[in-house]
C-alpha cells in the first residue's frame, strides 16, 4: 500500500557458509524442506547475508540478497 519494492529479491536460508569467491546455502522451502544453492560473491548485493522477518510468526531467518 505504502512504500516501494524492495531493491533485492530476499531468499531465506536454513545454513551457508562462504567457500572461496562462492556462497553456499541451504535455501529454505518448507519446514524440513531444502534445497542447495550456490552463487558467486560477486553477483550479490556487497553484504549478501541479513537477518530478515519471515512470515506472520515474525520469525528471525538468514536471507540473502
Amino acid at each position: 500500500m505504502y512504500g516501494q519494492p524492495d531493491a533485492y529479491h530476499f531468499i531465506p536460508v536454513n545454513k551457508y557458509s562462504i567457500k572461496g569467491d562462492s556462497i553456499v546455502a541451504e535455501k529454505y522451502i518448507d519446514e524440513g524442506v531444502s534445497e542447495r544453492i550456490s552463487f558467486v560473491k560477486s553477483a550479490l548485493a556487497d553484504r549478501p547475508v541479513t537477518k530478515k522477518h519471515i512470515g506472520w510468526e515474525r520469525t528471525v531467518m538468514d536471507a540473502i540478497y
